[in-house]
């Protein structure tokens, strides 16, 4: 390299010579300082740009190394946390999948838990409809039954005559067949409906007695199995119920589970689009960043490698240079010079220096920054004064007569026994009331306090993934400003070393100018001295001049050859360049639409999970409510009820030992009546 420098500028110091006009250049050489010292200075000027242009080449290679550290250092940190990323939403879709399933499973088992009730409840009302229209049938048969003896009693016992052919007399012979009696009794008795029981006179007969007997048991036994079926009966419609009550009670429970499953599996449902468009969005990123980050590795290694072989000619060239300069400042080569070129001028020579032969592989670099008061009883056991209606019995007692005088007071008690009776049943009902009513509030404040702890729970979840959402949100505006950054930097980089090459080129091309227009000089010149040596020879001489040219004109023509060669190969490289760009710049590009999608994507899914979390809020409240409206109705029928709980056995007790009173005192008043 250094030689055909050297020989370059022989060539431009040859420009200067004119064929023919020789002895003119030798004179106007002595009116001039020495032309190689314009080389020199030209060659030392060559020598600054190269090691200029190195500095810049350095500092542009520096920034872009430090683009690719730092961005494939961020590719690197976006690819782990991708990495980690995709088991943790893949866990929690699998999680959520299970959970979805579950609920469906949790939501038709409750579906059929109330199918089932509902249709106890339909079995129990058809099984209650049929029993009560049996009962109804057997209880007017056996009342009737019950007045065909009481008129039969009574006709037999008065001894009026007709009653065989009543309608009771007919009942009663039927149920002598029907009746489980005696063969004896039975026999009497259908003997006695057949033909009566009269003396000659018509009287009643001395089995008439018999017959009375018979009929009162008859009639007892009818009366207890009546009021045994009445209470059958009454137990049965008490059992019929509770057992609404308590499967109504079910049900509705069993609706308002459904209700939140329902609920909570659309959330899921919700849940899990979200996630899988999560993982597909995360596995789409990561991909693209592997495939950046595997065109990076490629394409900072080429910057690497171009680099150190941009080096290695820069060093060779500022070698070269430093040779040349040598080599012309040497004391023999100026006397050389002389010698040979007396009439070279460098006049015409470029004084800023030819920076034409600099031949540099470097690209362009960047670098990047990348959720009792109680009521007593009426009466205490043992204390006759408890309840004032007994004093003022016992006033009247006083104060009563024998005989007829005291029919006033056993209807007093009749009355009163009645009314205990209906105040027993008016506190039967209220405890039975109490105790529906408490357990039925008491299951709606649990059912209450768990939807509003599943509603929070649900919150907080969503909370938890808005959280996620935002951070991932801002990550990827991030992300996209960064790389615009990086796009706008590697442009501004672009267009910097695209100048350099086109000044680089221009020069390069200069020289390449100058070199061709030195050849033809040389080649104009010696041809002339061909011609005259041609003329010398025919006249005798044989002394020829010029060899030396032609290896002068040779060497030119081969730096021009290599100066053509260099600016096709710093061309090639800048449309390598370019084309690395581009890819970049589409490459980027790519990145941005995905993670744009992403955003749009991901503000999407924030928008529908912020809605459904002030549903979910403004739910949470009216459960809340719910739990304390429910609170309030427990404390009122605690209020209302806890003292008839705690009194009833007492107040009970109480009322029967005072009932019992009352019979013996009936009883007491009868005797007098009838004595």
């Amino acid at each position: 390299m250094a030689a055909w420098r050297s020989a370059l500028l022989v060539a431009a110091i040859a420009v200067g010579c004119l064929p023919g006009d020789v002895q003119g250049v030798m004179h106007r050489s002595k009116l001039k300082a020495n032309p190689i010292r314009k080389v020199v200075n030209l060659l030392k000027n060559m020598e600054k740009k190269v090691k200029v242009e190195g500095d810049q080449s350095k500092k542009i290679f520096n920034k872009y190394m430090c683009y690719c550290k730092t961005t494939r250092a961020q590719l690197d940190s976006q690819i782990t946390a991708a990495q980690e990323k995709i088991p943790q939403v893949e866990s929690k879709l699998k999680e959520a999948s299970g959970s979805l399933q579950q609920l469906k499973g949790s939501l038709t088992k409750a579906k059929e838990d109330r199918a089932a009730a509902q249709e106890a409840i339909k079995t129990a009302t058809a099984l209650r409809e049929k029993a009560a229209a049996t009962f109804d049938q057997e209880n007017s048969d056996m009342k009737e039954n019950i007045q065909a003896m009481g008129a039969a009693v009574a006709a037999i016992t008065k001894g009026t005559g007709g009653f065989l052919q009543t309608k009771a007399a007919s009942l009663l012979s039927k149920l002598v067949v029907d009746m489980d009696m005696n063969n004896a009794d039975r026999d009497l008795l259908s003997t006695f409906l057949q033909a009566g029981n009269k003396d000659a006179d018509g009287s009643q007969g001395a089995g008439s007695g018999e017959i009375v007997g018979i009929l009162k048991q008859m009639k007892e036994t009818m009366s207890a199995d009546l009021a045994e079926m009445t209470a059958t009966e009454n137990g049965d419609i008490k059992n019929f119920e509770e057992l609404s009550v308590a499967k109504k009670r079910e049900i509705a429970a069993l609706t308002k589970d459904i209700e939140l499953k329902t609920g909570r599996v659309g959330d899921v449902g919700v849940e899990i689009a979200s996630l899988n468009a999560d993982l597909e969005d995360t596995q789409e990123a990561m991909a693209e960043d592997q495939e950046f980050d595997k065109n990076m590795a490629v394409t900072c290694a080429n910057k690497k490698a171009k680099y150190t072989g941009y080096t290695k000619k820069m060093s060779a060239e500022l070698v070269a240079l430093a040779d040349t300069i040598k080599m012309l400042n040497d004391d023999d080569a100026l006397d050389l010079f002389k010698k040979t070129l007396p009439s070279a001028s460098l006049a015409q020579q470029n004084e800023q220096g030819l920076s034409f032969l600099q031949e540099e592989d470097s690209e362009e670099s960047s670098e990047e920054d990348v959720r009792q008061k109680a009521v007593d009883s009426l009466r205490r056991p043992g204390d006759r004064n408890g309840d004032p209606r007994l004093s003022a019995l016992e006033l009247a007692l006083r104060g009563g007569g024998k005989g007829k005088g005291f029919d006033g007071v056993q209807k007093k008690v009749d009355e009163l026994i009645v009314i205990m009776g209906e105040e027993q049943a008016q506190d039967d009902d209220k405890i039975q009331y109490c105790k529906d009513e408490i357990d039925k509030t008491e299951d709606e404040m649990k059912q209450a306090e768990r939807g509003a702890a599943d509603r929070q729970t649900i919150i907080s979840e969503s909370e938890g993934l808005l959280a996620t959402l935002i951070a991932e949100i801002e990550g990827l505006v991030s992300g996209i400003k960064s790389l615009d950054a990086e796009v706008d930097a590697q442009t501004v980089l672009r267009k910097e070393k695209a100048s350099q090459v086109q000044e680089i080129l221009a020069a390069d091309n200069a020289a390449k100018g100058l070199i061709e227009v030195a050849s033809k000089r040389l080649k104009d010149f010696y041809h002339q001295v061909d011609l005259a040596q041609m003329s010398a020879n025919q006249e005798g001489s044989e002394e020829r001049v010029g060899g030396a040219g032609d290896s002068v004109i040779q060497l030119l023509d081969s730096i021009r050859n290599d100066l053509g060669a260099g600016i096709a190969g710093l061309t090639a490289q800048d449309a390598q360049a370019q084309k690395d760009y581009e890819h970049f710049v589409g490459d980027s590009a790519a990145k941005r639409k995905i993670d744009s999608q992403a955003i749009a994507d991901k503000e999407a899914d924030k928008a529908d999970l912020e809605t459904r979390l002030h549903k979910d809020r403004n739910g949470l409240k009216i459960e809340k409510l719910n739990v304390a409206e429910t609170k309030k109705e427990l404390a009122a029928l605690h209020d209302d009820c806890d003292w008839l709980a705690k009194n009833y056995d007492v107040r009970k007790s109480a009322r029967a030992d005072e009932v019992d009173a009352l019979k013996k005192a009936k009883a007491v008043l009868a005797g007098a009546n009838f004595s």
